[in-house]
């Protein structure tokens, strides 16, 4: 992105910069069935969909999770 685009899309104001976000997401939404997924990505989430069938209930809040990580520090 080029620093001019970036400089006029922060000059915006708030709602119009929410606005202009909003729609480049949904460009990205609608474009990206065409990214392609490699065999070793596939692979992982099917290894990961695979786990959460097997252990339904087993997933835990972010901010339990996140907790958690804080107090590994």
């Amino acid at each position: 992105m080029s620093t001019k685009a970036l400089d006029a899309a922060l000059s915006l104001p708030l709602p119009e910069r929410i606005q202009l976000v909003q729609e480049i997401w949904d460009s990205v939404v609608a474009e990206s069935a065409s990214v392609a997924v490699t065999k070793k990505q596939k692979a992982v989430l099917d290894r990961r969909l695979a786990d959460l069938e097997a252990h339904p209930g087993a997933e835990r809040p972010w901010s339990e999770v996140l907790g958690t990580l804080k107090r590994r520090r």
